[in-house]
């Protein structure tokens, strides 16, 4: 029987994602950094991609879900090095905004010679019933679903490049954000690592809820306390509460599910238990320099030798990058001003009606996709409510 406890709903309006208990739990000694040579963490890493792309070197129906980044470039230049004649399908997301990579992943699909597909969806809220119902996550950025279910008329595999970031060290804005400061307690690292989160819960989160939920941060702290009360430097206990964090129950979870919701398969060869074995333990200077302020050194250095565009070499972090205020004002505000005018959620109790009517009409600034971001997180929710809860929405209403 589907529910939403009080806990969960704190956690996903919070953190972005409900915490689960890993069947396979790493200490923080794994992510301990041991004495190697920048040469033997190139070299290895591209040992263990190679043996774990190598079972798909001769497979019908491969896809890579690209996006024109390190990390699924890298992994179609290793399948197609394998087997040069390999039919490879390749997908590329985007908004129809300004901030979409589908030009970068073009460039990649065309270096490699591949049958690329480019999925534009503008307004990835309409049929979010359906998505929720299918995939059970009272989640806005479930996205993905469309890639896959487009990606599914041409492939049955499709590898994904998630993992990249948190093993490799890809979130360089985090790593120079938390390093220019010494906090001195745990309490100040956790502060400091939430405040690099700050897209995922308000200045004013403890006003957000209703009447039902008794929301602190003591909740939140300690559900993070133990990845940063340990002996590794504070970056070490950065990359251990990334890969704990959103990418055990978010990433992961969202890309998986969509997959399945779209019949196909979904492998993520960067994290495989080998890779994260060793990938954990690479010198943490070999991931991150504060001087370039340059992440994912090892995965940047490995491609290099597969002679890949310069511009792809340098770039930074983006992802399926979405411009989430531009979506809000042009379908966004609607789509909440007509779910909220009669919302399940404020009414039993869980969301407070006082600060949605403080915050809905807030001009427009770059304290505002905050906001946005948490409005975008409420519709998720009040869907997901709807039809599971109240059972009043059906998955094929359109919003």
């Amino acid at each position: 029987m589907i529910h939403l406890s009080e806990d969960e709903i704190i956690y996903i309006l919070t953190l972005r994602y409900i915490p689960k208990k890993q069947l396979k739990s790493r200490l923080w000694p794994d992510f301990s950094e041991w004495n190697l040579s920048k040469q033997q963490c190139i070299q290895k890493t591209e040992i263990l991609l190679k043996e774990t792309l190598s079972k798909y070197a001769d497979f019908n129906r491969i896809g890579v879900s690209i996006s024109g980044g390190i990390d699924s470039t890298l992994i179609l230049a290793i399948l197609k090095k394998l087997n040069p004649n390999l039919d490879v399908k390749t997908f590329s997301m985007g908004f129809g905004q300004d901030t979409d990579e589908l030009n970068d992943s073009k460039i990649i699909s065309e270096l490699y010679e591949t049958d690329h597909t480019e999925i534009i969806v503008e307004d990835f809220l309409k049929q979010l019933p359906l998505i929720i119902w299918k995939m059970k996550m009272p989640k806005w950025n479930i996205y993905p679903f469309y890639l896959y279910n487009a990606a599914s008329k041409k492939a049955n595999y499709i590898l994904s490049g998630e993992g990249g970031d948190e093993l490799f060290g890809g979130y360089s804005f985090r790593y120079e954000e938390v390093l220019k400061n010494s906090p001195r307690t745990v309490e100040e690292k956790i502060m400091l690592y939430l405040n690099t989160h700050k897209r995922d819960w308000v200045p004013d989160q403890e006003n957000l809820f209703g009447i039902k939920i008794k929301f602190s941060w003591e909740k939140i702290y300690k559900l993070l306390y133990k990845y940063f009360d340990n002996n590794l430097p504070f970056l070490g206990q950065v990359f251990l509460a990334d890969y704990y964090g959103k990418l055990l129950n978010d990433f992961i979870p969202v890309d998986a599910a969509s997959a399945k919701a779209a019949g196909v398969k979904v492998d993520m060869p960067l994290l495989t238990p080998k890779i994260i074995d060793f990938a954990s333990h690479i010198p943490y200077n070999y991931k991150f320099d504060l001087k370039t302020k340059k992440g994912k050194l090892i995965l940047r250095m490995l491609l290099k030798s597969y002679n890949v565009p310069q511009k792809i070499l340098n770039k930074p972090k983006i992802g399926f990058g979405l411009d989430t205020i531009e979506y809000w004002k042009q379908f966004g505000k609607e789509r909440f001003e007509s779910l909220f005018e009669d919302s399940r959620l404020i009414k039993d109790g869980w969301i407070s009606a006082d600060w949605v009517k403080k915050h809905l009409y807030k001009s427009y600034s770059n304290q505002l996709v905050r906001y946005v971001n948490k409005f975008l997180g409420l519709i998720a929710m009040e869907v997901y409510y709807r039809i599971f809860i109240t059972k009043e929405m059906k998955p094929t209403e359109v919003l």
